[in-house]
């Protein structure tokens, strides 16, 4: 993560996530929900 102290701006540099979801039987979901989940905790992280 990069944080401009002159303007307080944050840019994420890289993010990790691992996901064990079992045996997909639609990986467009699986896609979806991971997505979704990263984008969750990026927000939690950053407010």
């Amino acid at each position: 993560m990069k944080v401009d102290t002159a303007t307080g701006e944050v840019q994420l540099v890289r993010a990790v996530t691992f996901h064990d979801c079992g045996y997909p039987l639609n990986r467009q979901l699986v896609d979806g929900q991971v997505e979704g989940y990263a984008s969750t905790g990026q927000g939690q992280a950053l407010s």
